[in-house]
């Protein structure tokens, strides 16, 4: 019967588009109400690198690899400093859509994030103090070529 194939085809490519969706976004960057994609794709690379690490921190891998990743491409964004990619006007847009997810995360965590997106703005003050009162300037001091461990997982 046509109809029958028919609705089983389309059944397969609704099942194989859901695999594809939880793939692309998994649930340790779509928990809450906003995605993390949303903030990310407006940083430059190091910092959107540790926002979503500190996004994703407790939900995907091991806290310890995380937070070292997360200090690494702290300190390289707060050592290389790159050019703004939104203004402050439009950080100030971000950080209120984050709010809403406060509750969400640890509240260093939010801070860290919120001074990521100011950092995204140009402004390195906040991520800098919020580094240092948290521990992501106590490693070795990084180098242009130094690597980030990356598990193979």
């Amino acid at each position: 019967m046509k109809i029958a194939k028919n609705s089983n085809t389309q059944l397969n490519a609704q099942k194989k588009n859901r695999d594809v969706a939880r793939q692309v976004n998994p649930e340790h960057y779509t928990f809450g109400l906003v995605e993390c994609i949303t903030f990310n794709r407006f940083m430059p690379y190091s910092i959107g690198c540790a926002f979503k690490y500190l996004w994703r921190l407790g939900r995907k891998d091991d806290e310890t690899i995380e937070l070292g990743k997360i200090s690494w491409y702290v300190r390289d964004s707060l050592k290389f400093r790159p050019r703004p990619t939104i203004n402050a006007e439009f950080a100030d847009v971000l950080i209120r859509e984050l709010s809403l997810m406060e509750d969400e995360f640890e509240h260093e965590v939010y801070k860290m994030l919120v001074g990521l997106i100011s950092a995204a703005a140009g402004d390195f003050e906040l991520l800098e103090c919020l580094a240092e009162e948290y521990g992501f300037l106590n490693d070795a001091p990084i180098a242009a070529n130094q690597e980030v461990y990356v598990s193979e997982a």
